[in-house]
């Protein structure tokens, strides 16, 4: 499933290989920034490591459609009905990654240093699998890990569902059982990336994303399902009630995160196929923002086609990290829908900082056209100002001592009540 998926970008010449060696050091993410939303990159020769390594691998949005059969304007539409939709996986006997199995030795896997700041060597891409020990359920979602040894990592754990599976195992006075997988379809890894409820298991939302097609294998020792066609698996706990310093970190705005005590985790086992390919992702990049946003974009959309009629896309800007700041076309039916929009998406995105509406002519990709909507349409009365708001712990500008940061939503559409000429960009004729 991975690997014809890299075929398929193979066939359209969406893969640059680096053969030369590289250095786990700043060079990866060179080759990475390189080469963002461009193509993926494969390194065959990465220093000290056993392992082949894959970054950017879903480079664009158009790689990321073309991953699930559909289209970019789509994406948000396949997204929305799988998650309506859950396709509970099959489980099978065997994987192509038990054909290998070791000791853990992190420090000989393709991990990269990428920022100068950062406090050392850190997973990016590791899907982390729990099963919630009072549910029975599983979770997966991504979280980076600083490497401390060739058995130990630290992980930041933001207060959602794999911190509550940890909080339950600690109450019970016991290690949560995890495991880490690398190397996965796209769909995998945008499924563990949306929003969903605490019951909700997210391979049943990719599965319906993949067609049905996503198996899972159960690890010996933990009994933790993990999808077959992983490359590289690791099998370990979360040891109760021992936490580490983790960070600093840059994260998806660009900007330092700060160092703080977090959960500890050991690695046991280590699974991987023939000749594997370890994955990265690339922080504050296009990849980055692609997968922590589109899923919040969904919501978003969903969210406001509650309270507005006609909705046309929505995007969690580059300029906001994919994540803080949010432009939405609308189609307005009252004066008011301008307004009900913006409540709409804070509602749907908790993180979210901003809020731009703007009407279906405006480009939301195109900052200049945005910014252009925003001077010309928003008059006195279009700015919604909310002060100490809860805000989003990637915000450099959040209040520390409360946890709060402001709000701002935008209603940069046309009044209903003036002449639709008077907003109209007028253009040199070119017929």
């Amino acid at each position: 499933m991975f690997r014809q998926y890299i075929d398929q970008l193979r066939k359209e010449q969406i893969v640059e290989t680096i053969e030369k060696h590289v250095s786990k050091e700043f060079e990866i993410g060179q080759y990475l920034e390189d080469f963002d939303n461009h193509k993926m990159v494969e390194f065959l020769n990465v220093e000290n490591s056993e392992f082949k390594l894959l970054g950017n691998v879903c480079t664009s949005r158009k790689t990321l459609a073309l991953s699930i059969g559909t289209v970019e304007s789509e994406l948000h539409t396949a997204l929305l009905k799988a998650l309506t939709s859950p396709i509970t996986p099959e489980i099978v006997a065997d994987a192509p990654f038990f054909k290998n199995q070791s000791e853990p030795k992190l420090l000989s896997h393709p991990i990269p240093k990428y920022y100068r700041e950062d406090a050392g060597y850190y997973l990016t891409s590791g899907l982390v699998i729990t099963k919630g020990l009072d549910s029975g359920i599983h979770n997966s979602s991504i979280h980076r890990q600083l490497i401390l040894s060739d058995t130990e990592t630290t992980a930041r754990i933001v207060p959602r569902h794999l911190f509550h599976n940890i909080r339950v195992a600690e109450g019970m006075d016991q290690d949560l059982p995890i495991a880490v997988a690398f190397g996965l379809h796209p769909a995998v890894i945008l499924a563990a990336s949306t929003p969903t409820a605490i019951s909700v298991d997210e391979m049943d939302i990719a599965n319906s994303l993949l067609g049905g097609k996503l198996k899972r294998v159960r690890l010996p020792k933990s009994g933790i399902l993990v999808p077959v066609h992983s490359e590289v698996v690791y099998e370990g706990v979360v040891v109760k009630n021992k936490r580490h310093k983790e960070g600093p970190f840059v994260d998806v705005t660009g900007t330092l995160d700060r160092v703080r005590d977090e959960p500890f985790f050991r690695i046991d086992r280590v699974y991987y196929r023939d000749d594997p390919y370890f994955t990265t992702i690339l922080p504050s990049q296009t990849e980055h923002y692609i997968l922590m946003g589109l899923g919040r974009e969904a919501k978003i959309r969903e969210s406001v086609l509650n309270v507005v009629p006609e909705v046309g896309e929505v995007y969690l800007t580059t300029g906001g990290g994919g994540w803080l700041h949010a432009i939405v076309s609308v189609k307005k039916q009252s004066e008011g829908d301008g307004k009900n929009a913006i409540m709409a998406a804070f509602a749907a995105h908790g993180s979210l900082k901003w809020v731009t509406i703007v009407d279906m002519d405006i480009d939301i990709f195109d900052p200049v056209n945005v910014e252009w909507a925003v001077i010309t349409r928003t008059g006195e009365d279009d700015l919604i100002i909310i002060n100490k708001a809860r805000g989003s712990s990637l915000d450099p500008a959040m209040d520390e001592r409360t946890k709060t940061s402001i709000k701002v939503g935008i209603d940069a559409t046309m009044s209903l009540y003036k002449d639709v000429e008077s907003y109209r960009k007028i253009k040199i004729p070119r017929d």
